[in-house]
């Protein structure tokens, strides 16, 4: 692969990162998350050591869940902004096969498995005939 087509893949990359990258987003935005959370604890007066992990994480979770869009849109940002990250983007897109889709083959279903639709063809009795005929 030559640096041109490398450069054209981390720019197609980069302007669809939900698309080719969400793992690295969500741990991003869950990061976030969890940071935010925890000034909030602190703001209230309160000791993060008075917190679970599993507490802390159940909280930041359910913020998670309310600002989702900003929290993904700031990850976005900073993976945009630095080239570690850029780099790890790129990683994920081709661990998960993203960016190369394989050719889909109608045709050729696998042999190894009986599907469903096989097993109610009309000239294949169906299970309780077939089970209770012979007792």
């Amino acid at each position: 692969m030559t640096r041109e087509e490398k450069a054209e893949i981390a720019i197609a990359i980069r302007d669809d990162l939900p698309r080719y990258a969400p793992h690295l987003l969500r741990t991003l935005a869950f990061q976030s998350a969890i940071r935010i959370t925890k000034r909030a604890i602190a703001a209230r007066g309160m000791k993060l050591y008075d917190f679970s992990s599993c507490e802390i994480h159940l909280l930041a979770e359910r913020y998670l869940k309310l600002h989702l869009r900003e929290l993904v849109a700031e990850a976005i940002e900073i993976v945009r902004g630095d080239a570690e990250f850029m780099k790890l983007a790129v990683a994920e897109t081709k661990r998960r096969g993203r960016y190369w889709p394989k050719p889909v083959k109608p045709d050729r279903l696998p042999t190894k498995f009986v599907y469903p639709l096989k097993l109610m063809h009309k000239d294949w009795p169906s299970f309780e005939e077939s089970y209770f005929d012979k007792a």
